[in-house]
C-alpha cells in the first residue's frame, strides 16, 4: 500500500484535518452568521391551511429564504407566496403583518429570520 492509499481516504493533511475541526456545526437552533436579520415574529399558525400570520419588523418579499426559529420549530425555506387582508403581494415592510405559506408547523413567539443573499 503505497501512496495511493491516502489518496482512497486514509490520511489526511494537516491543513483539512485544522479546517474540519475549525468548522463546527450549528447547535439546533443556533442561527448562523451569515443570516443576522431577524425580520418578524409569528403571531399566528393555520394547520388546515399550512400558514401563519408574521408580525414583520424588517421587509420581506416573495422569493426570500427565511429561518423559522423557536423552542420546538427550525426549519429553513424559501416564501413562495406572501398575503395581506387576504390579497396576495409582492412584499413587505416592517409594521405589517403577513401571511405566509409554510412547509411546517410553527408555533406563536417563534422568530423569522431573513437569509442575506
Amino acid at each position: 500500500m503505497g501512496a495511493g492509499a491516502g489518496a482512497l481516504g486514509g490520511a489526511k493533511s494537516k491543513e483539512a484535518v485544522e479546517s474540519a475541526a475549525s468548522a463546527k456545526p450549528l447547535a439546533p437552533g443556533a442561527v448562523a452568521a451569515s443570516e443576522p436579520n431577524r425580520i418578524g415574529t409569528v403571531t399566528h399558525y393555520y394547520e388546515h391551511a399550512g400558514a401563519c400570520v408574521v408580525a414583520l419588523d424588517g421587509a420581506l418579499r416573495v422569493g426570500d429564504t427565511i429561518h423559522v426559529r423557536g423552542h420546538t420549530t427550525d426549519f429553513y425555506q424559501r416564501v413562495e407566496r406572501l398575503e395581506r387582508d387576504h390579497a396576495t403581494i409582492e412584499a413587505a415592510g416592517a409594521g405589517d403583518e403577513v401571511g405566509v405559506q409554510v412547509s411546517q408547523r410553527v408555533r406563536p413567539h417563534d422568530a423569522v429570520f431573513r437569509l442575506d443573499d
